[in-house]
């Protein structure tokens, strides 16, 4: 209750009057947490916010430039005067917010008068031009999956979007390699599919399993908590050398700590045989494998063993397996 009352910049002199009992409560949290030299989400705002108002040097350096604010949720006062400062000080101020969000939405228009556009209600269809009235399943999931009060468009079946539920998770992953070989059949390269999982520790043993058995070659990352320092090593390179080997770049590459080590006698590592270097992929080569590993899946037999085995949960999330038209 405390952090809620200090996020909404009720004075003490509001909270007196109408409340006598928390003003002491209050009080001795401040004093709290000034003693152990920390601060809540309020105070973070509070220090931010002296920051953004402040001029000459001691106004941080990005104060002031373009700002772009990605479905950045503004849910109390505190944060909106904080957003306020920053729009104030900007040179151009563009947000995005969900549709959902109107309490966001009715901040930005009402303090800080900005002028609200409908991005579904202006496109009109898809980017290429299309009514809305042909599009996918797809595009009516992006577009409308959080407006509870509107009613979806209408849209001729596809298979953009597929929703299935199975009783177990190795029902679930059989159910999913089906749908991998379903769309390499297609002539959709394996590299080119993805299968993302919610809860991995619970779903990887059971999808390994199920990718072997019908021979389809699999891939399992952690994903992306963070970017790669080595694929940002390699863009940073690759920069560097756009930009006529700037230094700045080269440094840049030297900040994310991939240099290779170097020998015993200081010198650089040996090159990676010619052998092992990237090549263009065989595409002939791939489509024979798609259709191999295709032909050697037997799902009914699988399917039975990995139901059996399989522990059956209740209230176990279901997958929606979409894949994006080229």
């Amino acid at each position: 209750m405390i952090t809620e009352l200090r996020l909404a910049r009720i004075s003490q002199d509001a909270i007196g009057a109408c409340a006598p009992d928390l003003e002491p409560l209050i009080d001795a949290y401040e004093v709290e947490l000034r003693e152990a030299g920390v601060t809540d989400w309020p105070g973070v705002l509070a220090l931010a916010s002296e920051a953004a108002s402040a001029v000459g040097g001691n106004r941080p350096r990005l104060i002031g430039l373009p700002m772009l604010l990605l479905d950045v949720p503004i849910g109390n006062e505190m944060e909106l005067v904080f957003v306020e400062l920053l729009a104030a000080a900007a040179t151009e101020v563009i947000a995005t917010v969900p549709t959902a969000d109107q309490a966001t939405l009715r901040r930005l228009r009402d303090r800080l008068r900005a002028q609200i556009e409908d991005l579904d209600e202006g496109s009109g269809g898809d980017e290429s031009g299309v009514s809305s009235t042909s599009a996918s399943a797809l595009m009516n999931l992006q577009r409308r999956l959080f407006k509870e009060e509107e009613r979806p468009i209408e849209a001729k079946p596809d298979d953009t979007v597929e929703v299935f539920s199975a009783p177990g998770e190795g029902r679930e992953c059989v159910e999913i390699t089906r749908r991998v070989l379903s769309i390499a059949r297609r002539g959709v390269p394996f590299d080119r599919i993805a299968v993302l999982l919610r809860s991995p520790e619970g779903y990887r043993a059971y999808l390994e399993e199920a990718f072997n058995r019908a021979g389809t070659p699999a891939h399992f990352a952690r994903g992306a908590v963070r970017p790669d320092p080595a694929g940002r090593a390699i863009c940073a390179l690759l920069k560097c050398a756009a930009d006529g080997l700037s230094a700045r770049r080269f440094t840049e590459y030297l900040s994310l700590g991939q240099v290779p080590d170097a020998t015993s006698d200081g010198g650089p590592p040996e090159a990676i045989p010619r052998s092992e270097r990237w090549v263009s992929p065989d595409f002939e080569f791939a489509q024979s494998s798609i259709e191999e590993a295709a032909d050697g899946f037997q799902p009914a037999q699988p399917a039975d063993d990995l139901a059996d085995e399989a522990p059956v949960r209740e209230g176990l999330p279901h997958f929606a397996c979409w894949r994006k038209p080229r």
